[in-house]
């Protein structure tokens, strides 16, 4: 058979070609973080159907057949590999900027820098500290801190779109925060605006008024006592979040307790800081049996507030005080577009 009669070093410089060629053919093109499942997939049942071939087709003894796949998937990952960081040192757009050099190579360095202490930001200002203004961050990332850039990289006329995190953590039906598609997100946003007009901001000031009350109270109450000012700015913004969004405050002022999908919705950040670096990593994680259980709580829970306010907001003869889901909903109902039908959209 023709495979039989290949020599296995032959085999292995096949399979190392395969390696480049898959790199130069496909990986070096466009974003793959969001297939980052299927090609794992492929990574694995490549190697395991290679020698099924070899020891079921081709009649390879099973130590032979074993040899050929070792040979072969060791030859391929390895030319595959230096192939990728050969070109992230030697040619890629970014090789002139300045940067730690395990950045020019993988991201995966700066993720065992934040296992310590999740610290981002102190890790980014010792960069700028060492390198200057503009940093290579990573083989495709560079962080900036010089203002001209603001406009470049924000303004209406910008080509630059969201990092490829925002994907990983917005699923299939991201919000508008969480969507990189700018046609989607500009008619997206055209809803969210009259949410957020002079006229509606006014609407809630006063409710709004009355979480700063609750919170000044608070504070004074424990005042002469060391206090965790971030836990309860977090109590404040849930709470006027739950009134604006939902119509009803989730108490956290009040009972000075946290509510569970705020511990929910923190411990699931957690991860998500750490593994921000590398988006690839977070489909593979989900993908495990029984993993993100919490996020998928805190997501039912919000959907089910959604849910709740939606009913309220077609119910007859119900006064409603004015917040941001009626004018998503009226938004919802109003289009003549069926897709807009979908009340996840909106958001």
């Amino acid at each position: 058979m023709f495979l039989s009669s290949i020599p296995i070093a032959s085999v292995s410089v096949l399979a190392g070609a395969l390696g480049v060629i898959s790199h130069l053919g496909y990986f070096i093109h466009g974003e793959h973080h969001m297939q980052s499942v299927r090609i794992l997939c492929i990574f694995v049942l490549g190697p395991l159907i290679f020698f099924a071939c070899n020891f079921f087709l081709y009649d390879f003894p099973i130590i032979e057949a074993g040899k050929a796949t070792i040979v072969a998937s060791t030859s391929y990952f390895v030319a595959l590999t230096l192939s990728i960081l050969s070109y992230r040192v030697f040619f890629h757009p970014l090789r002139h900027f300045p940067g730690p050099f395990s950045a020019r190579l993988t991201k995966l360095t700066h993720v065992a820098r934040l296992l310590p202490n999740s610290d981002n930001f102190a890790q980014a200002h010792q960069l700028h500290q060492k390198y200057g203004e503009i940093v290579r961050v990573g083989p495709n990332e560079l962080t900036i801190i010089n203002p001209d850039a603001i406009a470049a990289i924000h303004s209406s006329s910008s080509k630059c779109i969201k990092a490829p995190w925002y994907d990983a953590i917005g699923g299939p039906n991201p919000s508008l925060q969480l969507t990189r598609n700018r046609n989607t997100h500009d008619k997206r946003r055209k809803i969210w605006d009259q949410a957020f007009s002079a006229r509606a901001l006014r609407n809630y000031e006063g409710r709004v008024d009355g979480y700063v009350d609750q919170l000044i109270a608070q504070l004074d109450n424990l005042a002469n006592q060391p206090v965790n000012a971030s836990l309860w700015f977090n109590f404040y913004s849930f709470d006027v979040m739950g009134d604006l969004a939902f119509g009803k405050s989730f108490n956290m002022l009040k009972s000075g307790e946290k509510h569970f999908a705020l511990k929910l919705l923190q411990d699931g950040m957690r991860p998500v800081g750490i593994l921000t670096p590398i988006p690839w990593i977070l489909p593979i994680l989900l993908a495990i049996p029984g993993a993100g259980t919490g996020t998928k709580i805190f997501t039912k829970f919000i959907e089910d507030q959604a849910a709740t306010r939606r009913k309220v907001q077609f119910q007859p003869n119900t006064p409603l005080l004015p917040d941001i889901t009626s004018w998503l909903l009226d938004a919802e109902e109003n289009s003549p577009d069926p897709m807009n039908k979908n009340p996840r959209q909106a958001t």
